[in-house]
């Protein structure tokens, strides 16, 4: 099976042989894959990226590592298994102010529940970059703790102090993610990760249940769970019911019970079985005893993650529980220990082949479902955070060229004097025929990418760019052009946020006179002209990769990318300085006909003013040249 890959996949990059590593997972590819299995596959290469990346760019590398923000509190997941004790094993270095640590810091919060609702009075805006880890499902019913739904956690004040520091959320399923990603609407990058869990567990011994004279059936947890749930089906012959509660403090059973009754409308008195057996907190030897010989009784109200759930998937116990939809998706529409009503449990129960084929399938599961503690730290570490961090994004700067030695010179010089240090430089050459090639590769090694190959034009050559790029950020500097000044990229995202796609400044414009600042204008302005040079604009990447530059325009495909994204609600950040110097007499300036009816028609089609406004607007623009009537007409069969 390809769980047996995975392993030793990781043993290749732990030792180095990403090719190998490489190879493996692309065998792993061909199998159908659960989501699970996938998105451990995908950790994994991005491990692979990363580690060979740090290896073959070390100029680039950029280090950092994880500051624990929050100490759960040891009543939450007491015991060997817990998620506390999950935290405790990973030796995070706890996050200090006063501390000098030579690593880039990066905040994580173990548990957002906790920080950001039950903690919240202890808590503080988080400022600096930083993680968090959901563990609440959205789907809370309204009749349990409203206080610890995620839609109040997303909505509290602490939460919006710190979300724009906040460089993305882990969820344990692939259903959290996509319902986290939809209520955020994008704005913050959220990763599905297996769930850790300690290995080495003793697994359940189907022999030593059938062997076991006192059996039983253990209800496990007690957050977002029926706590009557043992009480609302009949006894099963030569098994026990037990309650088995994690902690020794009653406070949270009383109140989910008072929930319970209160709301769920469930009475105290009503079908009360008095042979059911309420245990406090087991010693770890009992507890792992317990679960090796005996099967588990779940009833969730809403899931997205439990320890007792993946420590039994770990271990292979069988359990019963309801069937949920982001269960499902965990264990399959087949699990054979789903039950639809109360009344089936005591027939799955007595069942020992479906206990059997139960947990032979969690065994499977729990293969791409659970990783270790470890490897789930190394999985964190390896998500693209660093570049998503405020402090650190990670930017593309792309130059396209034919032909101009000299001029590219220039701007090759004016983008490795940058002290931004998460930058990464891509040329695209047309083909050039003369010294041009020379310059790149007397700096190739300042530079990240390029490629020198015939295109079908300078938009042409951009789209290669944006594909080539890996940053978070692409910025276009044509040959010739420079940046301001050598701490123009730092100074530009000094204050960049996260929400923000279009970030751009003001142009110094040369010409044979000497030169002018041209400021930037508000994208209101985009009907009338570019409301900035488009070598100070620094654009979203995935932008470029959902609307390329159109191959319909020769000298506009920049402004039409522009306005699609104004009329699509993409953000624009002015940042109110200089970004870049610009030299006039380009193709655009020697052939402002062209450009103007080709912007005329954008402008049209996408009916930013109403088209008598847009008609009359371009009209005079064109009057002042000779020999637009003949062109209009020659071109566009437009006659004035």
């Amino acid at each position: 099976m390809y769980y047996k890959l995975f392993k030793q996949a990781r043993e290749c990059i732990r030792s180095g042989d990403f090719a190998q590593a490489q190879s493996i997972l692309a065998d792993i590819r061909k199998h159908k894959l659960p989501i699970n299995a996938q998105n451990l596959l995908d950790a994994l290469h991005q491990q692979i990226v990363v580690l060979e990346g740090e290896i073959n760019n070390q100029h680039l590398k950029q280090t950092y590592s994880l500051a624990l923000l929050d100490r759960p509190n040891a009543f939450y997941g007491k015991g060997n298994y817990g998620w506390s004790a999950l935290i405790d094993s990973l030796k995070l270095e706890i996050d200090d102010d006063d501390k000098e640590v030579n690593a880039q810091p990066i905040g994580l919060v173990s548990h957002m529940e906790r920080y950001f609702l039950w903690d919240a009075s202890d808590s503080v805006a988080i400022k600096n970059d930083w993680i968090g880890i959901f563990h609440n499902p959205f789907d809370i019913p309204q009749s349990y703790q409203t206080s610890l739904t995620n839609q109040n956690l997303l909505t509290s004040s602490l939460w919006l102090e710190s979300r724009e520091s906040c460089v993305g959320l882990v969820t344990f399923t692939e259903l959290h993610k996509k319902q986290l990603t939809k209520y955020l609407n994008n704005t913050v990058p959220v990763y599905a990760i297996p769930v850790p869990v300690f290995q080495n567990q003793n697994l359940w011994n189907y022999q030593k249940y059938l062997k076991n004279n006192n059996k039983k059936l253990i209800q496990l947890g007690f957050f977002l769970q029926n706590l009557h749930a043992l009480h609302e089906f009949p006894a099963v012959e030569k098994v026990d019911k037990y309650l088995l509660r994690y902690s020794e403090m009653p406070y949270f059973k009383e109140k989910q019970l008072f929930c319970e009754q209160n709301y769920l409308e469930i009475s105290e008195d009503s079908g009360i079985d008095d042979n059911i057996k309420e245990v406090g907190f087991l010693d770890e030897r009992y507890f792992q005893a317990w679960l090796s010989e005996n099967v588990v009784l779940f009833d969730f109200y809403a899931f997205s993650y439990s320890n007792s759930f993946y420590n039994c998937i770990a271990k292979g116990t069988p359990f019963l529980v309801n069937r949920l939809p982001s269960i499902e998706s965990i264990l399959g529409d087949d699990y054979p220990l789903f039950y639809n009503c109360k009344n089936d449990i005591p027939l799955l129960l007595s069942d020992p082949n479906k206990l059997l084929q139960a947990h032979s399938q969690l065994l499977e599961i729990a293969k791409t479902s659970v990783i270790s503690a470890n490897d789930y730290i190394s999985v964190l570490e390896t998500l693209p955070i660093i570049d998503n961090a405020k402090s650190h994004h990670k930017v593309s700067v792309v130059t396209v060229v034919l032909n101009m030695p000299e001029l590219l010179e220039r701007t090759i010089k004016s983008v490795i004097a940058q002290n931004y240090q998460n930058l990464e430089y891509i040329i695209v050459d047309g083909g050039s025929t003369d010294a041009t090639l020379d310059v790149i590769k007397k700096y190739e090694e300042h530079i990240d990418v390029w490629v020198s190959e015939l295109d079908n034009g300078i938009y042409d050559a951009m789209n290669k760019g944006g594909r080539l790029a890996s940053g978070v950020w692409v910025n276009f500097l044509n040959a010739g052009d420079t940046f301001v000044t050598d701490t123009t990229v730092s100074d530009m995202f000094a204050d960049v946020k996260l929400e923000d796609d279009l970030v751009y400044g003001d142009t110094i414009f040369q010409n044979k006179d000497g030169e002018k600042i041209v400021k930037a204008r508000d994208p209101e302005h985009l009907w009338q002209a570019m409301v900035f040079n488009h070598n100070a604009l620094f654009k979203k990447r995935n932008l470029l990769l959902e609307h390329p530059f159109s191959d319909k325009y020769k000298i506009v495909a920049d402004s039409e990318f522009i306005i699609w994204c104004y009329t699509n609600g993409k953000k624009f950040k002015n940042v109110g300085f200089p970004i870049n110097t610009y030299e006039s007499g380009g193709y655009a300036d020697m052939n402002s006909v062209m450009r103007t009816v080709e912007r005329w028609k954008v402008v049209s089609d996408y009916k930013l003013k109403p088209q008598k406004q847009i008609n009359d607007y371009y009209f005079q623009r064109l009057l002042w040249e000779d020999s637009c009537k003949e062109y209009l007409y020659k071109n566009y069969k437009i006659t004035l």
